[in-house]
């Protein structure tokens, strides 16, 4: 034990080192580390509270309290309340706080690029593989110390396409007033991967509790884009980091599987979701007016430069 103990806290002092963290200020924006990670975390779960940041991260109440106090002074954090005040939003990124997290985002991206780039791609499975079973090692203590269980991604099984469809068929009619025209949108969508099934496609299941409580896919669209599609979210499981960790999962799949960029389609006044798909760096290209669930609607395409 005393050997790892020194093994883990000599990897502790290299690992800060390495990836700057000693330095006043994150990637030389105006923030702080803490300051970057509270951002990248409202941005990441936009529903959250000061309450379950403070869970999520650890992180004492009053640190916390002083943290969201100078982003709300900066202008880049607020409290807002959801459409037609039904959800509570208590915090989410204002405008400015949008494109510090999307310029952080790409900066960190350039950092892990400029720090990897010596690597061939045995040593990069090697360094993948080695965080992986860093994370599950680490992360099985904190299933055996927590209250509920931690949520888990799979890939989807039979007939759990057809949980895809109801779901966004229940929720969008109950959130926001869609037809079951829409739900026919949704079939038609699932029928044609289903036809198709290329190698470079998927769907993941997020579970909580031994039930589905989310889902995304990669659809392949060409050899240089993949799109992402049919993410969604339980209400009840949208304060547990599942947004975040299956958008984490369709990134990284796209990524390995080659693809250049990858793209979605959503609808202006998606709030939430838009602000997540900001924090991962998507910007939107294209706008059209068009009709969803009998219902007029702002398009918007949304792009992921891989």
């Amino acid at each position: 034990m005393n050997t790892t103990i020194k093994e883990f806290r000599s990897f502790n002092r290299f690992y800060t080192q390495f990836v700057g963290l000693l330095n006043k200020r994150l990637l030389e924006s105006p923030l702080s580390l803490a300051e970057g990670r509270v951002l990248y975390e409202i941005g990441a779960t936009p529903t959250s509270s000061a309450a379950d940041l403070s869970q999520l991260l650890g992180m004492d109440k009053g640190q916390l309290s002083r943290i969201l106090a100078g982003l709300r002074k900066r202008e880049l954090i607020e409290r807002q309340t959801g459409p037609g005040g039904r959800t509570p939003l208590p915090l989410a990124l204002t405008p400015d706080g949008e494109k510090l997290l999307h310029d952080l985002n790409q900066m960190a991206d350039a950092q892990a690029h400029h720090l990897l780039r010596h690597l061939d791609h045995p040593d990069l499975q090697r360094l993948q593989e080695a965080i992986q079973t860093m994370r599950s090692v680490l992360g099985a203590r904190e299933e055996h110390t927590s209250p509920q269980k931690s949520p888990r991604l799979r890939t989807a099984q039979a007939g759990e396409l057809g949980w895809i469809i109801t779901q966004h068929g229940e929720i969008y009619a109950q959130e926001y007033g869609f037809s079951d025209k829409f739900e026919e949108y949704v079939v038609a969508g699932v029928a044609a991967y289903l036809n198709k099934k290329d190698a470079g496609s998927n769907v993941w299941i997020a579970e909580y509790e031994n039930k589905p409580v989310g889902s995304i896919a990669i659809v392949k669209d060409s050899s240089q884009e993949s799109q992402l599609r049919w993410f969604l979210v339980q209400p009840h499981a949208r304060r547990l980091g599942i947004g975040k960790a299956l958008m984490e999962q369709a990134i990284t799949f796209s990524r390995q599987a080659g693809y250049a960029k990858t793209f979605l389609w959503t609808i202006a006044h998606l709030h939430s979701a838009r602000k997540l798909y900001s924090a991962f760096g998507f910007h939107c290209v294209e706008e059209k007016e068009g009709t969803m669930g009998d219902q007029t609607v702002r398009e918007e395409k949304w792009i992921l430069e891989l």
